[in-house]
């Protein structure tokens, strides 16, 4: 009987909850084959949350060594001398020992399809957002996102901790979202606003100006941190949706990517001025553009001229910007404290008319005229921020002085047919 106990699996020990005790490892071995070599069983079972997927041993390459675990169940209890091993048989009796099985699988069979359950199941967080209606202003409050720990879950399988046919809880990440509720309590005021309008049947134009509308939308902006509208605008090529239309390039109008974008910061620009926020880099056109006043533009050009501002106030600002019919609407929202102050922006321009070019031209009859070129005035610009308080002027601020130079009117005159062309 020494001799029989000696080569049998000690009392008390499982395997995945199947008792192999007494037996031979030849047994064990069978009786392992018999219970968990079954198609029902030869599945591994992730969860997250109330979500659950089966995985088929043939889709991640297990192999379950059923000999290396009888080898390890037989093992057990048979370390150190008679005495010691007694003890250890002993309590394996009252115990019950449960011993996992041992398996390997592919790693990267296992990473695509963990990867695959993760796209199925994350969910992106969302920002709380700010809307304004009526002049009211209401809050939408964030919600949180949640991922798979690809990484975290496929360790937790090779650290043993993958019991055969048992459910397996993946190991899951929550993510923040950029902006919380608590990040808008404190935004209750309308500090400034600025409306430009705009072409509705310049469909390139306007497709460009809802691009760059919808980048700033909903920005949040902390107390001490500076705007780029480059930065978050982004670069103006194809890739990103923009499209030709309208530039101004050193007082020439040209076709661009992303052409009218300029209107956009144009309108910002307006809206931090009477926002009262410091201006930190801002380039006026090489021409008067025709939706703002000379002086209250903002040109940007990606990589060089940028239109940057910073948050002066002890609290959080936000930026609303959005296209309705024909009109461009920015909207700056913050806190309102006892030292609340208006702004007015005061311009003064003095508007400088072109010079008028006459060529001489073959091409007309003598004594015709013909414009070639209609020009346009330049002007010289400045402005001026004024704080007022309970009906007081209480600050002026100079802001710039700008010049856009004029575009000279040419005109043919007719010199007759085979006069020759003379300028």
């Amino acid at each position: 009987m020494a001799n029989q106990a000696e080569r049998n699996i000690l009392p008390g020990i499982r395997v995945q909850g199947i008792p192999l005790g007494d037996m031979t490892k030849e047994e064990a071995l069978s009786k392992l084959k018999q219970r968990l070599d079954t198609p029902d069983k030869n599945k591994l079972l992730i969860t997250a949350n109330d979500q659950k997927w089966d995985i088929s041993y043939q889709e991640i390459g297990v192999n379950i060594d059923y000999q290396k675990t009888v080898d390890k169940a037989f093992t057990v209890g048979r370390n150190g001398g008679s005495v010691k091993q007694g003890l250890q048989a002993l309590r394996l009796q009252y115990l019950q020992l449960d011993i996992p099985v041992s398996y390997t699988f592919q790693n990267k069979k296992l990473r695509n399809k963990i990867i695959a359950i993760n796209d199925n199941y994350k969910q992106s967080p969302q920002n709380a957002r700010l809307l304004l209606q009526n002049k009211k202003i209401t809050m939408i409050r964030h919600r949180e996102g949640r991922r798979i720990n690809v990484g975290a879950t496929i360790e937790k399988i090779k650290e043993g901790q993958l019991e055969i046919h048992d459910s397996l809880p993946a190991v899951i990440e929550t993510i923040d979202p950029q902006v919380k509720a608590s990040d808008l309590s404190s935004i209750n005021y309308i500090l400034g606003e600025c409306e430009t309008k705009f072409n509705p049947y310049s469909p390139n134009r306007v497709t460009n100006l809802e691009l760059a509308s919808q980048k700033i939308n909903n920005t949040l902006l902390r107390p001490g941190e500076i705007f780029s509208f480059n930065q978050l605008v982004g670069k103006r090529d194809k890739k990103s949706g923009y499209k030709n239309a309208p530039i101004i390039s050193n007082t020439n109008i040209l076709s661009g990517l992303g052409g009218g974008i300029c209107q956009v910061s144009t309108t910002l620009y307006d809206a931090v001025l009477l926002a009262n926020l410091h201006i930190v880099e801002r380039y006026p056109h090489s021409m008067a553009v025709g939706y703002v006043t000379p002086g209250l533009d903002a040109t940007v050009a990606y990589g060089y001229k940028d239109f940057k501002f910073k948050n002066t106030y002890d609290n959080p600002i936000y930026i609303l910007s959005s296209l309705q019919d024909n009109r461009l609407s920015v909207i700056i929202l913050g806190g309102q404290n006892n030292n609340s102050t208006s702004v007015q922006l005061i311009t003064k321009i003095n508007k400088i008319m072109p010079n008028v070019v006459v060529k001489k031209t073959s091409t007309l009859e003598t004594g015709l005229r013909e414009v070639k070129y209609s020009g346009s005035p330049g002007y010289k610009a400045e402005v001026f921020r004024i704080l007022i308080k309970d009906g007081n002027e209480i600050g002026k601020e100079h802001i710039s002085s700008d010049y856009y130079p004029p575009r000279q009117r040419i005109v043919l005159e007719g010199l007759g047919k085979g006069e020759g062309e003379k300028v």
